[in-house]
C-alpha cells in the first residue's frame, strides 16, 4: 500500500501530478470483483456466535478492493486507510507472539510519520523498535533506530535525549571514526550550549563507560575520627575522544541486614515495579514511593529501585516440592513446582516501557570521589578516595560520571562489593605481668595499667581518673599519700597506640579468719570516654588468723596462731594481746612467746603465740574482749629496707604494717572437772576383751554454778567398747562437791583403748522456769566450763585367754596400766 501511494503520489510530500492521476486510473480500472453469490458471516447475538448469509449486493460496499480504490482516491483516504492497516497488522503480530515483525512495521510507520513531519508520534514507535532490537543484539537495526532518533530529537529541541542520543551512536563501533566524531563533538556542543541553564541531564552509562575490574581497599577501623577508603576502578571508555570529567563518584551506603537480605534475593511478591506506570506511583512499591523512601531515609538504597535496574535472568525462582499421596498414604509421585513462574516467564514487551529509560539515582551524600579526570578512550585506571566517620558494614551502590551537567550513572550493584568499617573502642586494662597477677593485701604494691587508644588518641595533658572501693588505697608515688581518688596525667599517645601508667595500692587486711581472697575494683575514666569502666583486682591474703582457748583445771591459756597462704614470706615482729576492758589494767594476760620473737611465715606454715589469761578478777557473765596486734612486712621489701639510706624511723613507717585480730571470750572459766577410769571387776587383774569392766566418772565442781542438776552422758565407740545398761543419767550438784557414778563397760578389741568420752550437759526440770512445758531441756556449756582431766587418757585391754598356760604368762607379764594425757587440754574438747 505504501509503494502504492508513492507510485500515485500520495504520500505527505509529495504532490499529485497528471501522471500520478494516470497511474491511479489505470490501477482502479484494472481492479476487479469476482462475484460471489453469497458469503458466510460469523455475528455475535446475545453472546452467542451464529452464521449468517448476506447477499451479494449487502457486501459489494465493504470488499478489500472497493477500500483499496478509495484509498488511492486521494491523500486523506490513504492516510486513513494505511494508518488502520498498520495498526490492525501490529495489533495482530503482537496478539500472536511475533513482537519483531510488529516492531518493522512500527518502523514503517515512524518513517511515515516523519514524512508527516509528525515527530513526536514517531519517537514512540522508533523508541520501542530500539529496545526490541537492543534486546536481540541487532546492532546496525539499533544504529538505524538511533540515527532516526537522534534527528527527531534534533528538530524537536529535546536537547537531554538528543545529548543521551549523541552520546550513544558515538559509542557505536559499527559507525565509522568520521561519523563517530561528528556525534561527539555534537554531543559536547550541545553541552556547552545549555552550560548557563540550570538543567541537570541524567543517563545510564552502560553504553558509554565500563566498569571492569574494582578493588576495595581499607584498613577497616576508624583512625580518629574517620576511616580512609581507597577505591581503584578499570573504566572502559568507548567514546572516540578524551572526555574531562568534572567528578567521577562511587556512592557508599550503610548495610542493613533485612534490606540487604532482600537485595540479595532479588524477588517479590508482585513483580518488579515498573517507575513509568501511573498505577504504581502511590503504590508502595511504584517510583513515586522509591524517590521518597531515599528522602526519607538517606544513605539507605530503596528495595524497588534496585530492583528496576535488575536483570530478569538474575531473577531467583522459588522452587518448592509437592507430593501426590495415596490413599493408604504413600507416596505416588512428586514432582517440582515454580511458585514465581508469572515473573520469570513474563512476556518483556509487557514489562518494558518508554520511561524504561528513566535513571534513578541513589545517594552520593557519601561517596568515594575524585575531581577533574580525563577519560582517555579505552581502559583507565583511576583511584577514588573517600573517608567513613561511622563505623558498620557498608556497600558500593552506584557510580556516577559527570561531565559538565551531563551526569551518566551505572545500574545499582546490589551487594557484591562490600567493606567493613569498625570503630575500636579504647581499653584500659590491669598489666598481666607476673607479679601483678598475685596481688597481696595489707601491704603496699606497684601496680601496671595498660592502656589502649584504639581509635581514640591522647592529647598531652589528658588526665586519666580513678577511684577504688571501698578498703583500697591509691597513690602515684612514693612520697604521696594513700587516698581513694587520684588522677594521672597521660602522655600524647596517638591511636591503636598503648601507653602504661604506675600505680601503688594498698589494700586493707582486716581479721582474716578463712583464704577466702580479697576482691577490689578500680574505676577508672579515661579521656575518651565519660563511661566509667571497672577492673577487679584480686587479693591475697597474706594469712588467716584463728584461736583456740586451751584449760588446765582453773587456768585459761589462749593461743592465736596465723597460717600463711601466699608464697611470698613474710617476717612477724611485736606481737601483743591487750584486753578491750574498762579494767583492763587489773586482767593478767601473761606471754609465753618472747616480745622479741621474729618468726618467718610463708605458705604452708603456722605461726602461734599463747598468753595465760589470769581469770580471778573477771566476771563470768561479762564477755572479755582481747586484740591481738603484730607487725609483718614481706622480706623482699625488708630486703630493700636494709640497703637503703633512710633512718630506721622512715622504714618502719613505710614498709612495716600492723594486723589487729579480735577475740571474744564469754563464760569460759571452769565450772567442773570430769575424772574417769576403767578397772576390771572384782577377781579379774586385768582388763580383757569380752570382760565386764567398771567405769568410775568422777564430776567435780569449782564453784557453786547456777544449775546444779546435771545430765550426764557416756558415749564410746561400739568397735572398742560396749556400754552394758544405762549409758546417761541426772546427777544433782546441790549441796556437794563431787559425785561418782560407775557404768559397766566391756573393751571390744585388745590394744591400748581410748576411754569413752563423757558429756555434760545443763538439765533443766520441766516447768522450772514457770512455762507451760512439761518436757526437760538440756542446755550445752559454753566453751571452757567443763575440764576433761582423762580426755585422751587411754587403757591397756588384754585379748582374750588362750589357754592356762598362756594366761597364766600374760598375767605375770601385763597389769593394767593407763596413759594420761597432757595436762593442757582444749577447752573446746572436754
Amino acid at each position: 500500500l505504501y509503494s502504492l501511494g508513492k507510485l500515485g503520489g500520495l504520500l505527505p510530500k509529495s504532490q499529485p501530478k497528471s501522471d500520478h492521476l494516470h497511474k491511479v486510473i489505470s490501477l482502479a480500472a484494472g481492479l476487479t470483483c469476482v462475484d460471489v453469490p453469497f458469503e458466510v458471516t460469523k455475528v455475535t447475538v446475545n453472546g452467542k456466535t451464529e452464521n449468517q448469509l448476506l447477499s451479494n449486493d449487502e457486501t459489494s460496499t465493504e470488499t478489500p478492493i472497493s477500500k483499496l480504490k478509495n484509498a488511492l482516491s486521494s491523500k486523506e483516504q490513504f492516510e486513513q486507510h494505511y494508518l488502520e492497516l498498520c495498526e490492525l497488522a501490529m495489533g495482530t503480530y503482537k496478539h500472536i507472539g511475533r513482537i519483531r515483525s510488529a516492531r518493522k512495521v512500527g518502523l514503517s510507520l515512524a518513517s511515515y510519520y516523519i514524512e508527516c513531519e509528525e515527530y513526536f508520534k514517531a519517537i514512540g514507535f522508533l523508541t520501542d523498535a530500539f529496545k526490541t532490537f537492543r534486546d536481540d543484539k541487532w546492532d546496525l537495526l539499533v544504529v538505524d533506530v538511533l540515527l532516526k532518533l537522534a534527528q527527531c530529537y534534533q528538530i524537536t529541541d529535546d536537547y537531554d535525549k538528543y545529548i543521551r542520543t549523541c552520546a550513544q551512536l558515538a559509542c557505536c563501533k559499527t559507525l565509522s571514526d568520521d561519523r563517530r566524531h561528528h556525534f561527539f563533538d555534537e554531543m559536547m556542543n550541545s553541552l556547552s550550549n545549555a552550560q548557563n541553564s540550570d538543567r541537570h541531564i541524567l543517563s545510564t552509562m552502560e553504553d558509554t563507560f565500563k566498569l571492569n575490574s574494582l578493588k576495595i581497599e581499607t584498613p577497616g577501623k576508624i583512625n580518629l575520627n574517620s576511616c580512609p577508603v581507597t577505591v581503584t576502578i578499570e573504566l572502559a571508555s568507548d567514546l572516540p575522544k578524551p572526555t574531562f570529567s568534572s567528578s567521577i563518584q562511587l556512592a557508599i551506603l550503610l548495610c542493613d541486614s533485612d534490606h540487604e537480605k532482600h537485595l540479595q534475593s532479588f524477588t517479590l511478591q508482585n513483580g518488579i515495579p515498573n517507575s513509568t506506570n501511573p498505577g504504581n506511583k502511590n503504590r508502595p512499591g511504584g517510583a513515586g514511593s522509591a524517590q521518597n523512601s531515599q528522602m526519607n531515609n538517606p544513605g539507605k538504597e530503596d528495595l524497588n529501585a534496585a530492583l528496576m535496574e535488575s536483570s530478569y535472568s538474575i531473577l531467583r525462582l522459588e522452587i518448592g516440592q509437592q507430593l501426590d499421596m495415596k490413599q493408604d498414604k504413600t507416596i505416588n509421585g512428586g514432582r517440582l513446582m515454580c511458585h514465581n513462574s508469572h515473573q520469570a516467564l513474563r512476556r518483556k514487551d509487557s514489562q518494558m516501557k518508554v520511561g524504561d529509560l528513566q535513571v534513578l539515582k541513589t545517594d552520593f551524600s557519601m561517596a568515594a570521589k575524585i575531581k577533574d579526570v580525563i577519560i582517555n578512550p579505552g581502559a583507565n585506571v583511576i583511584v577514588l578516595k573517600a573517608n567513613v566517620t561511622s563505623p558498620g558494614q557498608y556497600r558500593l551502590s552506584q557510580m556516577s560520571i559527570e561531565i559538565k551537567h551531563f551526569e551518566l550513572v551505572s545500574p545499582r550493584m546490589g551487594c557484591r562489593y562490600k567493606f567493613l568499617v569498625e570503630k575500636t573502642p579504647g581499653k584500659i586494662g590491669i598489666s598481666s605481668d607476673g607479679d601483678h597477677l598475685n596481688m597481696i593485701a595489707g601491704i603496699e604494691q606497684p601496680i601496671s595499667l595498660k592502656l589502649f587508644t584504639g581509635s581514640n588518641s591522647i592529647n598531652e595533658g589528658a588526665l586519666l581518673s580513678i577511684r577504688s572501693s571501698m578498703g583500697l588505697l591509691l597513690k602515684t608515688t612514693v612520697d604521696s599519700p594513700l587516698s581513694s581518688e587520684v588522677q594521672i596525667l597521660l602522655p600524647r599517645t596517638e591511636s591503636f597506640s598503648h601507653t602504661v601508667v604506675q600505680l601503688i595500692v594498698k589494700a586493707q587486711l582486716g581479721p582474716q579468719k578463712d583464704n577466702s581472697a580479697i576482691e577490689h575494683k578500680l574505676i577508672t575514666r579515661c579521656p575518651w570516654s565519660n563511661e566509667e569502666t571497672k577492673l577487679p583486682v584480686i587479693f591475697i591474703p597474706p594469712f588467716m588468723s584463728s584461736h583456740r582457748l586451751n584449760t588446765v583445771g582453773q587456768r585459761k591459756f589462749l593461743q592465736v596462731s596465723l597460717q600463711g597462704l601466699c608464697n611470698s614470706k613474710f617476717s612477724l615482729l611485736s606481737h601483743q594481746l591487750t584486753a578491750q576492758h574498762q579494767n583492763s589494767q587489773d586482767i593478767p594476760l601473761v606471754p609465753l612467746n618472747p616480745r622479741s620473737q621474729e618468726l618467718t611465715l610463708s605458705t604452708g606454715q603456722n605461726a602461734s603465740y599463747m598468753w595465760e589469761i589470769g581469770t580471778n578478777d573477771i566476771k563470768d557473765d561479762n564477755p572479755l574482749r582481747l586484740e591481738f596486734s603484730i607487725t609483718f612486712q614481706s622480706m623482699a621489701t625488708s630486703k630493700e629496707v636494709t640497703h637503703s639510706n633512710v633512718d630506721n624511723s622512715h622504714q618502719e613507717k613505710t614498709y612495716l604494717e600492723l594486723y589487729k585480730y579480735y577475740v571474744c571470750l564469754q563464760r569460759f572459766k571452769t565450772q567442773y572437772e570430769i575424772k574417769s577410769r576403767v578397772e576390771p571387776h572384782k577377781g579379774s587383774e586385768f582388763c580383757r576383751v569380752g570382760n565386764m569392766c567398771s567405769m568410775i566418772i568422777d564430776i567435780d565442781k569449782y564453784k557453786e554454778p547456777a544449775h546444779a542438776s546435771l545430765m550426764y552422758e557416756v558415749r564410746a565407740d561400739q568397735h572398742m567398747w560396749a556400754i552394758c545398761g544405762r549409758t546417761s543419767g541426772v546427777v544433782s550438784m546441790d549441796g556437794c562437791d563431787s559425785q561418782q557414778m560407775t557404768i559397766d563397760v566391756m573393751p571390744m578389741s585388745p590394744g591400748f583403748l581410748p576411754l569413752p568420752t563423757v558429756h555434760l550437759s545443763k538439765y533443766i526440770p520441766a516447768d522450772q522456769k514457770g512455762g507451760n512445758s512439761s518436757v526437760p531441756k538440756l542446755e550445752p556449756f559454753s566453751s571452757g566450763q567443763i575440764f576433761n582431766k582423762s580426755r585422751g587418757a587411754q587403757m591397756h585391754v588384754l585379748p582374750p585367754p588362750q589357754t592356762s598356760c598362756s594366761t597364766q604368762s600374760s598375767g605375770n607379764n601385763s597389769s593394767v596400766g593407763m596413759i594420761t594425757p597432757s595436762p593442757l587440754i582444749p577447752s573446746e574438747h572436754y
